[in-house]
């Protein structure tokens, strides 16, 4: 990933997942609420381009722009087919990628010196959200037709992102899933996933996100 990218992406994931609550949710559907969804996105980009802002602020603005265009559509969907979820929510993820890779390229090539935030910490931060909270909140959206999944799912939150965010760092700095593969799942398979109807769909679904993720992240940095 481009520096540029990495940035636009790790503001996207905060302030989209872990500061997007479920009130949050609920009042973006109405234009104060959007529109305070998309200064909370905004102020993150502008901390995380510190202090490199002054220079950077017309591509930020531009992504605001896009996040508020993007979701706007969104809520003009949910309000004619309030049935659709799934659909919607990988079509909007997806809309904000392409955002964010198209604001990255413009900006890479716009500055004379390329992006100037240059923080290799950014990618593995990056990284664990998306075992933690990205994963959780994407499979709420995906199981809501199921009750009893998303119950357990709720219960189970915050040990099974544990379970993934120590599995990611084994698979990071330890080794590689050949050599920890066994090792890694025997750890984690005891923390959150004896008790309850769906245990082992649970633990299946951990270590395959978790894995994927390890392996995005030894391609990007090597």
């Amino acid at each position: 990933m481009s520096a540029a990218f990495t940035t636009l992406l790790l503001a996207h994931l905060i302030a989209d997942y872990p500061l997007q609550t479920d009130w949050m949710v609920k009042a973006k559907r109405t234009w104060p609420g959007l529109c305070l969804h998309v200064a909370i996105h905004l102020a993150v980009l502008l901390i995380l381009c510190l202090p490199h802002t002054a220079q950077l602020w017309p591509f930020l603005l531009a992504l605001a722009v896009a996040h508020f265009a993007i979701d706007a559509f969104e809520n003009f969907l949910a309000s004619r087919r309030p049935q659709w979820v799934n659909g919607p929510y990988l079509f909007d993820q997806l809309l904000h990628l392409l955002s964010i890779w198209a604001i990255a390229a413009w900006a890479t090539a716009k500055l004379p010196g390329g992006w100037p935030v240059q923080r290799s910490w950014q990618i593995y931060l990056i990284a664990f959200l998306l075992v933690t909270f990205v994963c959780y909140i994407s499979e709420r959206v995906l199981y809501h037709a199921n009750p009893e999944y998303q119950r357990e799912l709720f219960e189970q939150r915050w040990t099974r992102m544990a379970s993934r965010a120590i599995l990611l760092a084994l698979l990071t700095w330890l080794g590689r899933p050949p050599a920890l593969g066994g090792i890694t799942a025997t750890i984690i398979a005891p923390l959150p996933y004896v008790s309850g109807v769906y245990g082992r769909r649970a633990l299946l679904a951990d270590l395959l996100v978790t894995g994927v993720v390890a392996a995005m992240l030894w391609l990007n940095m090597n």
